[in-house]
């Protein structure tokens, strides 16, 4: 069949697209749509990091670890009742309420002792910090 150039020129450019978006989706291994999922599109169009981003998380890595290490250290310095229940509050998810009820006091003594704690831990490290 024969047909103008314009439209001989849209076939083969169709063509050539089609081709193109299956090497792309076999070199991908992207064999699903974009928005197939909610997730998909994001998930396809994100970057990997710059190099100054993968420096600035390692850097901030290092610092979370180096927090973590002087938890225990930092906990050693409050009393032992401050720390079980700063430990009850934070690490073990409980309230105020269920560390009261445990322990057999009121919640606001459990609340006071927890801030107290707190502040010993924050000075504790502002200290570390600065040297």
């Amino acid at each position: 069949m024969e047909v103008s150039d314009e439209v001989a020129e849209v076939m083969v450019q169709s063509v050539r697209e089609m081709y193109n978006y299956d090497r792309r989706t076999r070199y991908h291994k992207a064999f699903y749509f974009l928005d197939a999922f909610d997730w998909t599109e994001k998930y396809a169009l994100e970057h990997s990091p710059s190099a100054e981003e993968i420096i600035l998380l390692k850097e901030e890595q290092a610092a979370h670890e180096k927090l973590l290490a002087m938890l225990d250290e930092a906990l050693s310095i409050i009393t032992p009742m401050q720390a079980r229940r700063v430990k009850g509050y934070y690490i073990r998810g409980l309230d105020f309420t269920q560390i009261a009820k445990e322990e057999g006091v009121d919640k606001s003594v459990v609340n006071r002792s927890v801030h107290r704690g707190l502040k010993c831990m924050r000075e504790f490290y502002s200290c570390q910090q600065t040297e």
